[in-house]
């Protein structure tokens, strides 16, 4: 069964496992802190983190997501703005950035070096860059060809690079994500479970276990599908 609506999206298995990928980014960040998520999508990290107390806000600059996700989350602080251009933020504002599931993007579509340049002005001197993205270890890969998704690519080795040319000095890199993404389609794919609670906690339950024993056994890199960076000036 596949899901086109957003609302539907988030209100099925995909919720569950989306919830789970933000509570892994906010275990990285210190409480109260102000919160920039440079390409926030449908604004469900925004408001989760909002809703865990923290200043967050989400910038994007594809108009049909900012209209989403104010629908999804209206009380939510998301406007319509390209990381390339965003004179208008003050300097050294934000504890913390973001980048989820963005920085393949920004890597072969935008002016990454102006958005580096930009994300080390508004970061403050002592503030996090966290990074959550796709691992393209040979499963996704595959996957990705039998649906025929096609979308650029950011593995481990060039976040790496790209890191350290922009001044970013990395505290830690872990790996997750088992079985919930694929099972439950993510955003644009297939579902294959059905959308009932019980199911929907056994998975994340697993999912958690799976992650935490294949990336503690140093296996993540080759089997896990998102990579979690962590970073700082």
């Amino acid at each position: 069964m596949k899901i086109n609506d957003s609302y539907k999206r988030l209100n099925s298995v995909w919720g569950w496992i989306d919830r789970q990928h933000n509570e892994q980014i906010a275990r990285q960040i210190p409480p109260h802190s102000q919160i920039l998520d440079i390409g926030c999508g449908y604004g469900s990290l925004v408001n989760y983190l909002s809703e865990q107390g923290h200043e967050a806000e989400g910038i994007d600059l594809e108009e049909d997501m900012i209209i989403i996700a104010k629908r999804l989350f209206p009380h939510v602080n998301v406007k319509l703005m390209n990381a390339e251009e965003v004179d208008s933020i003050p300097s050294s504002g934000f504890d913390v950035i973001i980048l989820r599931d963005a920085l393949h993007h920004l890597v072969w579509e935008h002016e990454s070096k102006r958005v580096f340049e930009n994300i080390r002005r508004i970061l403050k001197p002592d503030g996090k860059l966290i990074i959550w993205d796709p691992n393209p270890m040979w499963i996704l890969r595959f996957s990705r060809k039998l649906v025929n998704h096609i979308d650029p690519q950011a593995s481990v080795e060039m976040a790496k690079a790209v890191l350290d040319q922009e001044h970013f000095h990395i505290e830690s890199l872990t790996f997750f994500e088992a079985i919930g993404l694929p099972l439950s389609g993510g955003y644009v794919g297939l579902q294959l479970v059905p959308n009932v609670k019980v199911v929907n906690m056994f998975l994340v339950k697993v999912n958690n276990v799976l992650s935490k024993l294949i990336n503690g056994i140093g296996l993540g890199p080759l089997f896990l599908w998102r990579y979690l960076i962590v970073a700082h000036l």
